[in-house]
């Protein structure tokens, strides 16, 4: 960059991508929230690195909001603009809202780690991060009413292990925001 007393010249580069890939092994399965708690989400998200971004509806969840363009756009554009300021060069694929115990049944086959937060649970998340060892993982994150009695055995049935994130309860969009923060720690 040249700058002279009335003027300044810059030189600009051929633009090139961001350097920092987000890590595709990790989906974040998170339950809506009222109010801009599902914008929150997908810009903690992207930030912190998540691979895939599903968005879920669930017995208790307060919100039950309708999938459409105008929406899809919108949390595509969240997401762009937290990978833009994070210097991510790629986007999550988004994916919802769909019903939990769909999802739940379409990832009962996945080989990925399978971690489903729950307050009550006896493991911790990071005892069990330190059985990772390189394989993918997804983040089942509950609505803020909690999982209903079925959901929470059919997340067992679909071979998610209940874990917690501390001795703490959390909001549903701070809880997956935590986990995904000590995932990225961990790696």
């Amino acid at each position: 960059m040249v700058v002279e007393r009335e003027r300044v010249i810059a030189r600009f580069e051929a633009p090139g991508p961001g350097r920092l890939i987000g890590s595709r092994g990790v989906t974040l399965v998170q339950c809506t929230g009222k109010g801009d708690k599902v914008d929150e989400v997908v810009r903690a998200a992207t930030a912190l690195g998540a691979g895939s971004i599903v968005l879920a509806t669930s017995e208790r969840s307060v919100a039950r909001p309708v999938a459409s363009s105008e929406r899809s756009a919108r949390l595509q554009a969240i997401a762009l603009d937290a990978a833009r300021q994070s210097g991510r060069g790629d986007l999550p694929a988004l994916r919802g809202p769909l019903p939990l115990l769909t999802l739940l049944a379409e990832l009962g086959a996945s080989p990925a780690l399978k971690l489903c937060l729950e307050p009550t649970a006896e493991q911790t998340l990071g005892q069990a991060l330190a059985g990772r060892a390189g394989r993918d993982l997804v983040l089942l994150v509950g609505p803020e009413g909690g999982y209903s009695d079925g959901e929470r055995e059919a997340a067992r049935a679909a071979g998610f292990s209940l874990v917690r994130l501390g001795s703490l309860v959390l909001r549903t969009e701070l809880a997956g925001t935590a986990a995904l923060g000590a995932v990225l720690a961990a790696e």
